[in-house]
């Protein structure tokens, strides 16, 4: 209906096709063959309805206009036997009034096409909401804007299997994410397409537990194939790599997707871990420190800088992002924020007093949750203390019992060290290679 009023409105004046794709389409990028359909089911209709009460031309590669009109009067157009009236005076009034038959048909078919093309447009906007917040991990956005998504196509199975994946929380954790939600959507999503990306990566990870390294390498390489573009799929594949120790192959993966999105946070903090893994400290500095400007609010970055900073010796740049809130890591509980001021001294002067009084509160601090038990291997490896870290990294991983105390602490117990299979995905355990 739309496309016909411009036409009626223009008079016998030629309608250009860029003005016709914005009166029915609203600048959405859509292709000729929707025109050409529109164009066609009207003049259909004028055929059934009123045949030779006008026509439309086709102007090449120009647009269209409506002619023939101006040789009947309303009535005569009708088929009535009323006086005629100037053809000048032809209203829309008139025009949509030719035919009740027309009318319905036009707008039958115009309010339909008109609320298809506002709902993909909006559906594909908020599509785009919900990947873009897994570029900066904002979990919470991304939820709200798939779920309203999913208000408007339900059985969509793209949008059922990013939710899948957000719903597991950032970077595809379930620390803070709802797994018994991400298994629903992800089944609902493989339902509708089997192949789905965000769907099997959200099913990769939640048997993660069950899978070996070799099988979840594969499973993430296959949806690599079907989707090469996957940054998230990237990044459960680089973690998994920094979890064996291929730090290479992760500093790869890594490069793969800076290449495609080089201006988000999820990419850059990612490269400077690796490229101070691999023993570019420079290059990691000048990353980190750009990523810092861009994005000072993001929990990630914060953690990268700081982990940097603590492990290159530069425990008083460190220990100075621990005073104040602007720069605290967003993940550092009060507990971690102890420990650190009492391992960072070691780690700026390793003397065999400072190393012997962080070693004792690490391995305390290893009895009180998983997250003080990574934190510790990290510090007791940096300080030489290699058994110690091995001894708090087998309980936590319970690849067997922990064994003897180290030095004068207690070594972790299976009552102090939570234990489990799914913490062998950790790649917080092991630095370097």
């Amino acid at each position: 209906m739309q496309i016909f009023l411009l036409l009626v409105d223009a008079r016998g004046e030629v309608v250009t096709r860029d003005q016709l794709f914005d009166a029915g389409w609203g600048g959405a990028l859509v292709g000729d063959d929707s025109l050409n359909r529109t164009i066609n089911r009207v003049r259909r209709i004028a055929m059934q309805t009123g045949p030779g009460s006008f026509e439309i031309e086709t102007i090449p590669r120009t647009g269209y206009r409506l002619t023939g009109l101006d040789r009947a009067s309303p009535h005569e157009a009708l088929g009535t036997n009323a006086s005629a009236a100037p053809s000048e005076q032809v209203s829309r009034r008139y025009v949509l009034g030719f035919s009740a038959a027309a009318i319905a048909g036009l707008t039958g078919i115009g309010l339909w096409s008109v609320r298809r093309v506002q709902n993909d447009r909006q559906f594909a906007a908020l599509l785009e909401t919900g990947e873009r917040a897994l570029l900066f991990d904002k979990r919470e956005e991304g939820l709200q804007a798939l779920q309203e998504a999913l208000s408007i196509y339900p059985g969509d199975a793209k949008a059922l299997g990013l939710m899948a994946y957000t719903q597991l929380g950032d970077s595809g954790g379930s620390q803070t994410g709802n797994p018994s939600a991400a298994d629903q959507f992800s089944r609902a999503a493989l339902k509708a397409d089997p192949e789905d990306p965000y769907a099997r990566l959200a099913e990769t990870i939640l048997q993660r537990s069950m899978l070996d390294v070799a099988s979840t390498e594969d499973r993430l390489n296959q949806i690599l194939t079907k989707d090469p573009k996957n940054i998230s799929a990237m990044r459960s594949l680089w973690g998994l790599y920094q979890s064996v120790g291929l730090s290479r192959a992760a500093s790869g993966l890594v490069e793969r997707a800076m290449a495609l999105q080089p201006l988000a946070p999820v990419t850059n903090y990612p490269r400077a871990q690796m490229l101070w893994i691999l023993g570019r400290v420079g290059e990691a500095d000048r990353v980190i420190d750009r990523a810092i400007e861009m994005w000072p609010w993001h929990r990630f970055v914060r953690f990268a800088r700081f982990m940097i900073y603590a492990f290159t010796d530069r425990a008083e740049a460190a220990r100075s992002m621990l005073d104040s809130k602007s720069t605290l890591p967003q993940s550092f509980s009060p507990d971690a924020v102890s420990l650190w001021r009492l391992s960072l001294p070691a780690l700026g002067d390793r003397s065999a007093a400072n190393i012997a009084q962080a070693r004792d509160a690490n391995l305390r601090a290893a009895l009180k949750s998983p997250t003080l038990s990574y934190q510790a291997v990290m510090t007791l490896s940096a300080l030489g203390e290699v058994d110690a870290a091995f001894d708090v990294a087998n309980a936590l991983l319970a690849f067997r019992k922990p064994g003897t105390a180290v030095g004068p602490s207690p070594a972790p117990t299976e009552c102090g060290v939570r234990r489990g299979g799914s913490r062998r995905g950790s790649s917080h355990l092991l630095l370097k290679r």
